[in-house]
C-alpha cells in the first residue's frame, strides 16, 4: 500500500485551501497515517506556489506539477462535502510566510490596531451570478456602504478584486479606507499577486468586524478563519494580539 495520498486541488487560491484543508481535517478525522502530497499547479488560476504564502504543513509534501507521476487521489475545487460545514482549520497550523506577517502587522498598525474590513468580490463573480441567474442575491455596494457608516469609530480595510470599486470607495471615504495595494489592470484583467491575496485573506480573518461578498469563496474561507478564533463581532478587540498569537 502506497505511503501517500496525492491530491489536486482546482481553481483559485480560496478554493483550493478550501480543498486541501478539508482533506487534511478528514485523515485526522478517519486516523489515515500517510504523508499528504498536493499537486498545485501555477496557472492563471492561481498565480504562486502555496509554500511561497503559507508555511509547510506537516506532514504535507507539495509540488508544481505530478512529474513523479503519484496517483492522484482526489481533485477538487471546494471543501469535501463530507466536512464541508465542520471547521477543518481545527488543529492544523495555518501560518504566513514572515515576509506576509510582517506586512500584515504594519497594516494593522496603520489601521491604528481598530478596524472593519470588506472583502468586495465583482469581476468574474458578477458574470457567474447572472449565469446562475442569481444576480439578485449580489451583495451590492450600499450594502457595504451602510457597513460603514454604521461602524464610525472604525478605519475599513478594503479587500477587492476590482480597481474601480477601490476607487469609490476611497473618494467615499477618504480617510477612513485603507487597501494594501492599488491593483494594476492588464487586458481587461486583474493582476493581483498571490502574496497580496494571502495578505488580504488575514488582514480581514483579524479585523474587529466583517463583511464578505455572497457566494465567494474567499469570504467563505475568511468567515472559516475567524470561526476557527472564535470571534464573534462583537467582542473581538485587539488584531494585533491575535495576529501574534496565533499566527507568528
Amino acid at each position: 500500500m502506497s505511503e501517500y495520498i496525492t491530491i489536486l486541488p482546482k481553481a483559485g487560491l480560496c478554493n483550493r485551501l478550501r480543498f486541501l484543508f478539508s482533506f487534511k481535517y478528514k485523515m485526522i478525522q478517519e486516523n489515515i497515517n500517510k504523508k499528504l502530497v498536493v499537486i498545485w499547479p501555477v496557472n492563471i488560476q492561481c498565480n504562486g506556489f502555496l509554500w511561497d504564502v503559507i508555511k509547510p504543513l506537516d506532514n504535507c509534501w507539495a509540488l508544481k506539477n505530478n512529474n513523479r507521476n503519484f496517483k492522484i487521489s482526489a481533485s477538487s475545487c471546494g471543501p469535501i462535502s463530507l466536512y464541508k460545514k465542520c471547521n477543518y482549520l481545527k488543529n492544523i497550523e495555518f501560518k504566513p510566510r514572515d515576509r506576509i506577517y510582517n506586512r500584515i502587522i504594519q497594516l494593522i498598525n496603520l489601521m491604528s490596531n481598530k478596524y472593519i474590513a470588506l472583502h468586495i468580490r465583482r469581476t468574474d463573480l458578477t458574470g457567474h451570478l447572472k449565469y446562475k441567474k442569481m444576480q439578485h442575491l449580489e451583495t451590492n455596494d450600499k450594502s457595504f456602504i451602510d457597513f460603514i457608516k454604521k461602524n464610525k469609530q472604525y478605519k475599513v480595510y478594503i479587500a477587492t478584486d476590482n480597481r474601480e470599486t477601490q476607487i469609490k470607495f476611497k473618494k467615499l471615504f477618504p480617510k477612513r479606507v485603507i487597501f494594501n495595494k492599488e491593483i494594476i489592470k492588464m487586458n481587461g484583467h486583474r493582476r493581483t499577486s498571490l502574496e497580496d491575496a494571502v495578505t488580504d485573506i488575514f488582514m480581514c480573518a483579524l479585523s474587529n468586524k466583517f463583511k464578505g461578498t455572497f457566494y465567494s469563496s474567499f469570504s467563505e474561507f475568511i468567515e472559516l478563519m475567524r470561526r476557527d478564533n472564535n470571534i464573534l463581532d462583537n467582542n473581538h478587540e485587539n488584531p494585533k494580539e491575535l495576529c501574534i498569537k496565533k499566527y507568528k
